[in-house]
């Protein structure tokens, strides 16, 4: 059994459910948080839950996951200094790295052997509206997609320290006006996907771990067929063989499907399949057979069979969630 958390951001709590084996969706409990609960991240090493806590307070809430049940237990608050759009684990989980969209910074916390947060928060300036950051598989580096700056920008990372220094030479510049939001790594770590919110295009890039370079390979739409509305991509995930990319376009709520050449790493497009109202959030299961998507403006969280042949999806479930999910993380 898998547990699935959902962040809630209206209605300011947690939906916590349970995904059985024959992939039966489950609701147990709605864990209140208060504030607007967004970004999540969970530490395997420590069992612990993050999550982004938004509005008068600006917080990270750490969270342990039960062993049995999945249910959460809070054990700490910490403050921060702006409200965060995003949030990631260094490779080690020895250190929590959050990305402001609003104040244009990253911020990285230091854990504990316990796990939890510890010490002042060290802030790193960003080019406008900074998305999303992931360490590089070395853990060596930290890219930052930096939405309003149509970059993906580099920085060292110590991970003695946490500390974070800008890596002169090896950002990517994207198209103007494409606005980088959320991007993944291949499972072998040569490629970067980057999905772009403004245009809803997907931007194949090959990383050169040793020399911290990014170099352009493919450009492709996310937008459906005939689509004429205004372009509002939202987020990107990819099964765990590398075979099959998935991302979502909130403005036509459809989710694309692209199969994922294992040699170039270049993307085919598979199919296009009409999703839960305002998908801004998705997690692919273990099996990469499944994928849950949360409809911002349903209020629903819903179960897709992914026929990866036929490049679509396909419902078996819908429950609902609390009000305006904005994050979907799976714990195995």
């Amino acid at each position: 059994m898998a547990c699935v958390y959902v962040s809630n951001a209206v209605s300011g709590d947690i939906s916590v459910l349970h995904l059985a084996v024959n992939g039966e969706l489950s609701l147990q409990a709605l864990c209140a948080i208060g504030g607007s609960p967004s970004a999540m991240a969970f530490s395997p090493v420590h069992g612990l839950l993050h999550v982004a806590q938004r509005g008068e307070r600006n917080a990270i809430v750490s969270f342990s996951v039960g062993a049995q049940t999945g249910g959460l237990t809070q054990r700490a608050t910490t403050p921060l200094g702006a409200k965060m759009s995003n949030l990631s684990l260094d490779r080690s989980s020895a250190y929590l790295i959050a990305t402001s969209y609003h104040s244009h910074h990253i911020s990285v916390l230091a854990l504990g052997p316990d796990g939890l947060p510890h010490g002042d928060e060290y802030v790193v300036a960003t080019p406008l509206h900074p998305h999303a950051v992931q360490l590089s598989p070395s853990n060596r580096y930290a890219l930052v997609a930096c939405l309003g700056a149509d970059v993906l920008q580099v920085y060292n990372f110590d991970a003695r320290s946490g500390h974070l220094s800008y890596q002169p030479g090896s950002d990517w510049h994207g198209r103007g006006g494409s606005g980088p939001r959320h991007f993944r790594f291949s499972p072998s770590g040569e490629h970067v996907y980057v999905l772009n919110e403004l245009d809803a295009s997907l931007d194949v890039l090959a990383w050169d771990e040793q020399h911290a370079q990014l170099r352009h390979v493919q450009t492709v739409s996310t937008l459906p067929p005939a689509f004429d509305g205004k372009p509002w991509a939202a987020d990107i995930h990819m099964t765990a063989d590398g075979t099959l990319l998935v991302s979502s376009e909130r403005s036509s709520s459809t989710l694309a499907l692209f199969r994922v050449d294992s040699r170039s790493g270049l993307l085919s497009l598979a199919g296009h399949t009409p999703v839960e109202n305002q998908p801004r959030a998705f997690a692919v299961c273990a099996n990469g057979q499944e994928l849950l998507v949360a409809g911002q403006q349903s209020h629903h969280l819903a179960r897709y069979r992914i026929d990866a042949l036929a490049g679509s999806l396909q419902l078996v479930q819908r429950i609902a969630t609390g009000q305006e999910p904005l994050w979907v993380e799976i714990v195995n």
